[in-house]
């Protein structure tokens, strides 16, 4: 045992004496940051924002949040998240309640004001503010993990120790009391799972906030409503990014909680998780390698799966794995390593092996072929077919193979997980902000024509005038039909100079979880031949009727603050479904052609233009 000493000991040589540590996996101010960094810059959505509004709203962008706006426990959690936020995270908010001296205080005292009580910062700064808030408290982590026996189960047991085991050493990581572990409200083995938090409607931070805030922020009627919807929709993005990076680590998704209370050193009481400490102190922000611009711009824009949970357990359809699959069929947890066994040296390596990993709940790909090497031996490691190491092991003092986790394990795990949590988390954010469809807005008639994807259930799209003071109004709002060509009809063509008209396209993806986006049309676009629009299929087009497009819009409504419009009972007679709509110069593009999909095809490099390989500006917008 004193090589597993010696091992933890190098992995730790910073870590703090009797230091009270939450149950997490990655860090937040080291892993968490440079993954999320990396996937956001990785991604399509700083050019997608940049494209829909006129180049006003990107990654880095400021954007500001109302305290006045937020409920009593949005508000909590919000402070003690800005008081968390490690000074190195990039999480911390300029403003804020009495960041503002008096008028007569001295310049330099108003450096940190906004406006106001409002707090400010970049959309990336709220998502990692998002990413330190789903930890507040640390008991919050206790839906970061999947059952080992049902991943897709809405909650998780780890039987590998008694509760009231379980429950004291939770309420002496988290520094909760020891009332908490008497009483039995702390962790005790068992909670909600990650799968099952997805679709929680009471947690502030969960997906289903994420998107009643999305919505919001394209459907309010004022810039500071919808800026400050924004804001708590990146911060819930932050917070389901934590959650899904979490799963890459193996012990997260076996389930097990006793790879978290693991010795970090010789000093007492020095106690978490080992693979956390390796890669912040080895590697930092700088655990990922390096990918070409042309690999970049290939993924770039295409989501992996169609739901929030199959980018963690897997989507059939896409032929994606799933974060949580995959690091619970390829690797080993601390907690769940193969317990102690006597092996006979007459054994083969192979068949050697193969007892060590009955039960392992490993992919036959990584158990067929395995051997432990060398063998027979006091002390070696068990691989994989390809060589890959599993675990270390050696002979104890009763003969018995006992296996471990060292630093070349550890190395390798890294080497893997890391860069599938990165695409995933790109992926996340290309599926939460889709790109608008290409559509082609004719000024002079009015009408609005594009494309719907087949894979939008119950689309519907919402067109708002936009004043110069950015107030919205609802003028236009009209039920599509997926997979045809669709032509709104009735749009203003009397706007004002400084008026815009914004287009919000919502629905379902095929999975049922919501989808919303927005473009705002602009006026003084060059123009898209139809021709350049995607061929629309035959199979069941509609019959158009010519006459349709002169049909008076009844009933229109004003956009309240928090309101959610729902689909009309009948068809709205502003739509049509047009294989082969005239257009005319007078058109403007709202975005680039791309796939039915969703996903977007990468324009000609030589464009010449500062937005990254695969998602350029369309004919006629500044870059």
């Amino acid at each position: 045992m004193k090589l597993v000493r010696r091992l933890l000991v190098s992995a730790t040589v910073l870590c703090s004496a009797l230091a009270p540590q939450a149950a997490d996996a990655w860090d937040p101010s080291t892993t968490h940051i440079g993954l999320t960094q990396r996937a956001a810059v990785d991604s399509a959505v700083h050019s997608r924002w940049m494209r829909s509004t006129e180049l006003q709203r990107g990654l880095f962008t400021a954007v500001r949040l109302d305290p006045a706006r937020l409920s009593p426990a949005q508000l909590r959690l919000v402070k003690k998240a800005l008081r968390n936020a490690p000074a190195a995270s990039g999480a911390q908010a300029l403003g804020g309640p009495g960041a503002c001296p008096g008028a007569l205080a001295p310049r330099s005292t108003q450096r940190f004001c906004v406006d106001g009580d409002l707090w400010q910062q970049t959309a990336l700064g709220w998502i990692e503010l998002g990413m330190v808030a789903e930890l507040v408290p640390p008991d919050r982590g206790q839906h970061h993990f999947v059952d080992r026996n049902d991943r897709t189960a809405a909650n998780w047991r780890d039987g590998s120790a008694r509760g009231w085991l379980l429950r004291s050493r939770s309420t002496r990581n988290n520094g909760a009391p020891l009332a908490g572990s008497a009483n039995r409200t702390n962790f005790a083995g068992r909670a909600m799972s990650a799968v099952g938090w997805v679709a929680d409607e009471t947690d502030l931070l969960a997906p289903t906030q994420l998107h009643h805030h999305l919505e919001r922020a394209y459907t309010s009627k004022t810039q500071g409503e919808r800026d400050h919807h924004l804001a708590l929709a990146l911060i819930c993005t932050g917070a389901l990014l934590h959650v899904v990076q979490d799963l890459a680590v193996p012990a997260h998704a076996r389930g097990d909680v006793q790879a978290f209370f693991q010795p970090l050193s010789e000093t007492r009481g020095d106690r978490g998780l080992v693979l956390q400490e390796y890669a912040r102190q080895r590697f930092g922000r700088r655990a990922l390698p390096k990918r070409s611009p042309e690999d970049i711009a290939a993924d770039r824009g295409r989501p992996l799966a169609d739901s929030v949970v199959e980018h963690m357990l897997g989507d059939p359809d896409t032929g994606f794995e799933g974060l949580a699959t995959f690091a619970a069929t390829r690797f080993l947890s601390a907690g769940r390593l193969p317990p102690p066994v006597a092996l006979s040296q007459d054994l083969t390596a192979e068949d050697a092996a193969a007892t060590l990993l009955v039960d392992s709940g490993l992919d036959p790909v990584e158990t067929e072929g395995a051997k432990l090497a060398p063998w027979p031996a006091t002390a070696g490691y068990l691989l994989t077919a390809t060589g890959r190491p599993l675990a270390a092991f050696e002979r104890d003092d009763f003969g018995r193979i006992r296996t471990f986790l060292d630093e070349a394990v550890f190395r390798d795990t890294l080497a893997l997980v890391l860069p599938q949590a990165l695409g995933t988390s790109r992926s996340l954010l290309d599926h939460l902000w889709p790109a608008f469809p290409p559509a082609a807005h004719n000024i002079t008639a009015g009408t609005l024509e594009f494309d719907v994807p087949a894979t939008i259930v119950q689309p519907e799209l919402l067109v708002a005038r936009q004043n110069t003071d950015a107030e919205r109004t609802l003028v236009v709002k009209s039920v599509l039909t997926a997979g045809k060509r669709n032509r709104v009809a009735n749009l203003p063509t009397d706007l004002a100079d400084g008026e815009r008209l914004v287009a919000i396209l919502r629905g379902q993806h095929t999975s049922g979880e919501p989808m919303v986006v927005e473009h705002i049309l602009d006026p003084g676009g060059a123009g898209i031949p139809a021709e350049q629009l995607a061929p629309t299929s035959t199979a069941g087009a509609a019959s158009t009727d010519e006459d349709e497009d002169d049909e008076e819009v009844e009933g229109l409504l004003e956009l309240e603050e928090g309101e959610l419009l729902t689909s009309p009972d009948e068809p709205d007679p502003t739509v049509e479904s047009d294989p082969a709509a005239p257009t005319n110069g007078s058109e403007s593009a709202t975005s680039d052609p791309a796939p039915p999909n969703g996903s977007e095809s990468t324009p000609d490099p030589g464009a010449g233009t500062n937005a990254p390989a695969g998602e350029q500006p369309p004919p006629g917008q500044v870059p």
